[in-house]
């Protein structure tokens, strides 16, 4: 997620945040129990507080809808997922569920996400709202650098060579690159495997685009990657969903998310062949 929009952005973002989490717990016990029996209904909680507090930097109805067809296009269907950028764990939730979609395997199917987060306090918050959809054995957040994060997976042995279907990306657009670098170079990738980038096009991150667009790094024996710019105004979403309540702005249409972002594209990029 980045923080680069203006110099307060980031203490914005942190008070947001901790509002959003005290909201989420303080609901009343019959809502509470609903997040554990509805896969849903924590995310659309989550989403009403966002609309109405502008919360911004949630991956966003319209967005999910264009990475949802993708998943679901995909001959194997996916299990593994990595995210690079947790912030308060909303994608998470919404990954898991569209994991067990796609398995058709229903709630408590066989499908796991590694979520990244470098902030203690949002790292915390994506736990705690991972328990209380009753997530914690499917979610799983680690605190520190995505980079690291993803490399103590593979030392441990918990992503075995080939083991990740789904990389999501959307922290910080200037890592992007290195950051999918590093999964290629750890082995994680299969053919088959899709990676799923935000922000691409606002912020931006022109050489994460140019990279994928090239098929890669081109050198001998290289990952090969195809890859798509899906618009998510094109999302069959209703209009009121893709409106934002931007910080320090009036709402705008655009994006899929709920703190008045410009940003629309979501870049899915396949990994065609592992080169090997």
């Amino acid at each position: 997620m980045s923080n680069q929009y203006r110099p307060d952005f980031e203490k914005m973002v942190a008070e947001r945040a901790a509002g959003l989490h005290q909201h989420i717990l303080a609901l009343p016990a019959d809502q509470q129990a609903a997040f554990q029996s509805d896969p849903k209904a924590l995310p659309a909680a989550i989403e009403a507080y966002a609309r109405e507090n502008r919360v911004p930097m949630l991956f966003g109805p319209a967005k999910m809808a264009q990475a949802a067809a993708a998943l679901a296009a995909m001959p194997v269907p996916p299990r593994t997922l990595v995210e690079f950028g947790a912030y308060v764990g909303y994608s998470a939730l919404r990954w898991v569920t569209l994991l067990e979609e796609v398995n058709k395997g229903g709630v408590g199917a066989d499908v796991h996400v590694y979520t990244f987060e470098l902030d203690p306090a949002r790292a915390q918050i994506a736990r705690d709202f991972a328990k209380a959809a009753g997530r914690a054995s499917q979610i799983t957040v680690l605190e520190g650098p995505g980079d690291v994060s993803l490399s103590k997976l593979v030392t441990d042995g918990v992503l075995p060579p080939g083991s990740v279907d789904v990389v999501f990306i959307d922290h910080w657009e200037p890592r992007y690159k290195p950051d999918l670098q590093l999964c290629e170079s750890l082995g994680v990738l299969r053919v088959g495997s899709l990676i799923v980038a935000d922000n691409t096009d606002y912020p931006g991150a022109p050489d994460y685009v140019a990279y994928v667009k090239n098929g890669g790094s081109g050198e001998p024996g290289a990952v090969k990657f195809e890859t798509t710019s899906y618009d998510a105004d094109s999302a069959p979403e209703p209009p009121q969903k893709r409106i934002g309540g931007g910080f320090g702005g009036p709402g705008r249409p655009g994006g899929g998310g709920f703190g008045g972002s410009p940003s629309k594209i979501v870049e899915v990029t396949k990994v065609v062949s592992l080169g090997s």
